[in-house]
């Protein structure tokens, strides 16, 4: 994405990452098999990166010291939060929807951040200032930088890191379906009354000498 982002712009291969990432999410949610779904879920994960690399270099082109480093780390929270949040809007969807609710909920957000980029995300990156790709260059600092072994070392630990992050998102979103599921067959935002409070059982019923239960 970076290069690619050098060549042709910004915004370009936003929109093109953003585009590619709805149609994965509609090739999820219509995915017969589960290989045709692994197929689809691997082309998401390749697209998805646009948002996170290309957004940290419109950072860089617009700002400088301070402003670029505060604005760094604004994005840097949002990527922390976001683990925190997916399982819980998973959760919800799952409570009353099948898992393809998931990607159907993935392709509208998609489509809506296509529709907020196009419209009032400006180019950042002057032509002037674009870098044509050169594909046996661009080959050479690859290898270059994977016989780095202190790059394949923090490399693998940044993955390693991403990896379990991503497995625990995943478990948690059936948790919450389920914690979700309990509260409801159980009635537990009912029995936490006053009544109960006070250390009182009725049977929810009006309150009657026949049906008032006390201990």
């Amino acid at each position: 994405h970076g290069a690619l982002s050098d060549a042709f712009g910004r915004k370009p291969v936003i929109l093109a990452g953003l585009s590619v990432f709805l149609l994965a999410s509609i090739g999820c949610a219509l995915a017969d098999t589960l290989n045709q779904l692994l197929i689809f879920r691997f082309i998401q994960g390749l697209s998805a990166g646009v948002g996170l690399i290309v957004g940290r270099a419109v950072i860089r082109d617009v700002y400088d010291g301070n402003d670029a480093q505060r604005m760094m780390s604004m994005v840097s929270m949002i990527f922390s939060i976001a683990p925190a949040i997916a399982p819980i809007i998973g959760g919800y969807i799952l409570s009353w929807s099948h898992w393809q609710g998931i990607f159907w909920f993935l392709t509208a957000l998609t489509a809506l951040m296509l529709l907020v980029v196009g419209l009032f995300l400006p180019e950042s990156h002057r032509i002037e200032k674009r870098v044509p790709i050169h594909p046996v260059s661009l080959t050479q600092s690859y290898a270059l930088m994977l016989k780095n072994r202190r790059f394949r070392l923090l490399a693998f630990a940044g993955t390693r890191t991403q990896h379990r992050m991503a497995a625990r998102i995943e478990d948690a979103g059936f948790e919450i379906r389920d914690m979700i599921a309990w509260v409801y067959s159980s009635g537990f935002p009912k029995s936490h009354n006053r009544d109960n409070h006070r250390g009182e059982k009725t049977c929810g019923c009006k309150s009657t000498p026949e049906c008032d239960v006390r201990p």
